[in-house]
């Protein structure tokens, strides 16, 4: 398909308002465009074209830090491992969200996707903390279990100590059956 100048009329005169992947494509193009009308008109000498150049490099700028912002939060997804401490995949599924919220209409995100991520987030951090209330109650269970075979072996020492005979633990004892009359 042959494109012409009233093509890309909407884009040189907006190119920030374009989302980054429609950006990338356009610039593409304009510059497929260019190289093959090189010699129809002066981009780089005339006014009007210098302010066009100037918008498209202005736009050019902030898209490209917001790729490589992404790329960055994409690296640091992908370098997650099975190691990592639960606290350091919320910070940066946090950086995500706060990335994915920011920049929703940028990439063209909708509301459902962001909140379905931001639920996902949510329900992690909460099984997280759940995990770690039970970790510690689990520690406490077995400190108070220590503690209780401690104490049963002191008082079953004090008891052996005080009267010489070896205590008799009901607990303990199976249950005799019953055997009929």
């Amino acid at each position: 398909m042959k494109k012409d100048l009233e093509y890309f009329k909407e884009f040189l005169a907006d190119p920030a308002s374009f989302k980054v992947g429609e950006f990338y494509q356009m610039v593409h193009e304009w510059a497929v465009y260019i190289s093959a009308h090189k010699d129809e008109f002066n981009y780089l000498e005339d006014e009007e074209w210098r302010e066009i150049r100037e918008r498209l490099i202005a736009a050019f700028e902030i898209k490209e830090d917001l790729r490589l912002e992404f790329e960055e939060l994409e690296e640091r997804l992908d370098a997650l491992s099975e190691d990592d401490s639960d606290q350091e995949r919320i910070a940066v599924y946090m950086d995500w969200l706060a990335f994915m919220k920011e920049y929703q209409a940028e990439y063209g995100l909708t509301d459902e996707q962001v909140k379905g991520s931001e639920a996902k987030l949510n329900t992690f951090i909460v099984s997280v903390r759940e995990s770690e209330i039970a970790e510690e109650n689990l520690k406490i269970s077995r400190i108070k279990y220590r503690e209780s075979i401690e104490n049963l072996a002191d008082s079953t020492f004090e008891h052996f100590e005080r009267t010489g005979k070896r205590p008799v633990l009901t607990a303990l004892q199976p249950k005799k059956k019953i055997k009929g009359n």
